[in-house]
Protein backbone atom coordinates (compact mmCIF):
# COMPACT_ATOMS: atom_id res chain seq x y z
CA UNK A 1 0.00 0.00 0.00
CA UNK A 2 1.30 3.44 -0.92
CA UNK A 3 0.35 6.49 1.10
CA UNK A 4 1.20 9.99 -0.09
CA UNK A 5 1.47 12.74 2.49
CA UNK A 6 2.39 16.40 2.22
CA UNK A 7 5.86 16.95 3.63
CA UNK A 8 6.30 19.36 6.50
CA UNK A 9 9.34 21.36 7.60
CA UNK A 10 9.97 18.62 10.17
CA UNK A 11 10.54 16.22 7.25
CA UNK A 12 13.64 18.10 6.04
CA UNK A 13 16.08 15.41 7.21
CA UNK A 14 14.04 12.68 5.51
CA UNK A 15 13.77 14.64 2.25
CA UNK A 16 17.51 15.41 2.41
CA UNK A 17 18.29 11.71 2.82
CA UNK A 18 15.94 10.65 0.01
CA UNK A 19 17.39 13.34 -2.26
CA UNK A 20 20.98 12.27 -1.67
CA UNK A 21 20.43 8.57 -2.20
CA UNK A 22 18.21 8.90 -5.27
CA UNK A 23 20.37 11.57 -6.88
CA UNK A 24 23.48 9.41 -6.52
CA UNK A 25 21.58 6.37 -7.84
CA UNK A 26 20.58 8.37 -10.92
CA UNK A 27 23.71 10.36 -11.74
CA UNK A 28 26.59 8.25 -10.42
CA UNK A 29 28.98 7.53 -13.27
CA UNK A 30 27.70 10.41 -15.44
CA UNK A 31 30.09 12.96 -13.99
CA UNK A 32 33.06 13.17 -11.66
CA UNK A 33 32.35 11.92 -8.14
CA UNK A 34 33.59 15.19 -6.63
CA UNK A 35 31.16 17.17 -8.83
CA UNK A 36 28.31 14.92 -7.73
CA UNK A 37 29.15 15.24 -4.04
CA UNK A 38 29.64 19.01 -4.32
CA UNK A 39 26.23 19.29 -5.99
CA UNK A 40 24.65 17.43 -3.07
CA UNK A 41 26.48 19.63 -0.55
CA UNK A 42 25.14 22.76 -2.24
CA UNK A 43 21.60 21.74 -3.21
CA UNK A 44 20.39 19.02 -0.86
CA UNK A 45 21.28 20.16 2.62
CA UNK A 46 18.88 20.06 5.53
CA UNK A 47 19.05 23.87 5.74
CA UNK A 48 18.11 24.37 2.07
CA UNK A 49 15.36 21.78 2.15
CA UNK A 50 13.94 23.24 5.36
CA UNK A 51 13.70 26.61 3.59
CA UNK A 52 12.09 25.03 0.52
CA UNK A 53 9.63 23.07 2.66
CA UNK A 54 8.63 26.23 4.52
CA UNK A 55 7.94 28.10 1.27
CA UNK A 56 4.21 27.75 0.60
CA UNK A 57 4.85 27.95 -3.16
CA UNK A 58 6.64 24.60 -3.03
CA UNK A 59 4.67 21.39 -2.85
CA UNK A 60 6.50 18.34 -1.49
CA UNK A 61 4.72 15.01 -1.10
CA UNK A 62 6.39 11.92 0.34
CA UNK A 63 5.34 8.43 -0.75
CA UNK A 64 5.36 5.74 1.91
CA UNK A 65 5.32 2.13 0.67
CA UNK A 66 3.94 0.02 3.51
CA UNK A 67 5.06 2.74 5.92
CA UNK A 68 8.58 3.00 4.45
CA UNK A 69 9.58 6.39 2.93
CA UNK A 70 10.18 5.36 -0.68
CA UNK A 71 10.37 8.67 -2.55
CA UNK A 72 8.95 12.11 -3.02
CA UNK A 73 7.74 14.61 -5.55
CA UNK A 74 8.29 18.37 -5.62
CA UNK A 75 6.40 20.85 -7.78
CA UNK A 76 5.32 24.47 -7.92
CA UNK A 77 2.28 26.16 -9.39
CA UNK A 78 3.27 28.94 -11.74
CA UNK A 79 1.90 31.24 -14.35
CA UNK A 80 3.61 30.82 -17.67
CA UNK A 81 3.33 31.80 -21.27
CA UNK A 82 5.06 28.54 -22.18
CA UNK A 83 2.08 27.63 -24.33
CA UNK A 84 1.96 31.11 -25.93
CA UNK A 85 -0.78 32.29 -23.61
CA UNK A 86 -0.67 33.20 -19.94
CA UNK A 87 -1.91 30.19 -18.01
CA UNK A 88 -1.49 28.30 -14.79
CA UNK A 89 0.90 25.34 -14.98
CA UNK A 90 2.69 22.99 -12.65
CA UNK A 91 6.45 22.82 -12.90
CA UNK A 92 7.40 19.32 -11.76
CA UNK A 93 10.86 19.89 -10.33
CA UNK A 94 11.64 16.38 -9.17
CA UNK A 95 10.24 12.97 -8.64
CA UNK A 96 12.72 10.80 -6.79
CA UNK A 97 12.08 7.17 -5.90
CA UNK A 98 14.57 4.88 -4.24
CA UNK A 99 15.79 2.27 -6.72
CA UNK A 100 14.81 -0.52 -4.32
CA UNK A 101 11.19 0.72 -4.33
CA UNK A 102 10.69 1.40 -8.02
CA UNK A 103 9.14 -2.03 -8.66
CA UNK A 104 6.33 -1.06 -6.24
CA UNK A 105 4.98 1.57 -8.66
CA UNK A 106 5.74 4.42 -6.25
CA UNK A 107 6.57 6.72 -9.16
CA UNK A 108 3.22 5.93 -10.80
CA UNK A 109 1.39 6.84 -7.62
CA UNK A 110 3.31 10.10 -7.21
CA UNK A 111 2.77 11.16 -10.81
CA UNK A 112 -0.92 10.26 -10.69
CA UNK A 113 -1.13 12.32 -7.52
CA UNK A 114 0.24 15.45 -9.21
CA UNK A 115 -1.95 14.89 -12.29
CA UNK A 116 -5.04 14.69 -10.08
CA UNK A 117 -3.85 17.76 -8.18
CA UNK A 118 -3.58 19.60 -11.50
CA UNK A 119 -7.09 18.56 -12.55
CA UNK A 120 -8.61 19.66 -9.26
CA UNK A 121 -6.82 23.04 -9.36
CA UNK A 122 -7.67 23.94 -12.98
CA UNK A 123 -4.07 23.67 -14.12
CA UNK A 124 -3.52 23.78 -17.90
CA UNK A 125 -0.35 21.71 -18.11
CA UNK A 126 2.51 20.05 -16.26
CA UNK A 127 6.05 20.73 -17.44
CA UNK A 128 9.27 19.04 -16.43
CA UNK A 129 12.88 18.59 -17.43
CA UNK A 130 14.36 15.12 -17.68
CA UNK A 131 17.97 14.14 -18.30
CA UNK A 132 18.47 12.84 -21.85
CA UNK A 133 20.53 9.93 -20.51
CA UNK A 134 17.70 8.63 -18.34
CA UNK A 135 15.72 6.66 -20.92
CA UNK A 136 13.83 4.86 -18.15
CA UNK A 137 12.48 8.20 -16.87
CA UNK A 138 11.73 9.49 -20.38
CA UNK A 139 9.73 6.34 -21.16
CA UNK A 140 7.98 6.62 -17.78
CA UNK A 141 6.80 10.15 -18.60
CA UNK A 142 5.75 9.15 -22.11
CA UNK A 143 3.55 6.44 -20.59
CA UNK A 144 1.72 9.27 -18.81
CA UNK A 145 1.31 11.17 -22.11
CA UNK A 146 4.07 13.72 -21.59
CA UNK A 147 5.46 14.88 -24.92
CA UNK A 148 8.88 16.23 -25.77
CA UNK A 149 8.61 19.93 -26.59
CA UNK A 150 11.87 19.93 -28.54
CA UNK A 151 13.28 22.46 -26.09
CA UNK A 152 16.49 21.60 -24.23
CA UNK A 153 18.09 22.91 -21.08
CA UNK A 154 21.40 22.25 -19.41
CA UNK A 155 21.60 21.00 -15.86
CA UNK A 156 25.02 21.60 -14.32
CA UNK A 157 26.47 19.09 -11.90
CA UNK A 158 29.72 20.79 -10.99
CA UNK A 159 31.72 21.21 -14.16
CA UNK A 160 29.64 18.59 -15.96
CA UNK A 161 26.55 19.61 -17.87
CA UNK A 162 23.65 17.22 -18.30
CA UNK A 163 21.33 17.94 -21.20
CA UNK A 164 17.65 17.82 -20.31
CA UNK A 165 14.56 17.40 -22.45
CA UNK A 166 11.66 19.71 -21.62
CA UNK A 167 8.43 17.69 -21.60
CA UNK A 168 4.82 18.73 -21.17
CA UNK A 169 1.49 17.11 -20.41
CA UNK A 170 -1.67 19.04 -21.20
CA UNK A 171 -4.33 18.63 -18.57
CA UNK A 172 -7.91 18.10 -19.61
CA UNK A 173 -10.72 17.93 -17.07
CA UNK A 174 -12.36 14.55 -16.62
Amino acid sequence: MIDILRAKVDDAVLVTDLSGVTFIETYSGTCKDEDLLKFLEINFTEYILKNELSDEKNYFFIAYADGFPAGYIKFTEEFSNFLSIEEKIINLQCIYVLKECQHQKVGNELLNYVINFAKSHTISAITLCVWEGNSKAINFYRKFKFIDTGKRTQFPIGKSFQNDHVMIKHITPD
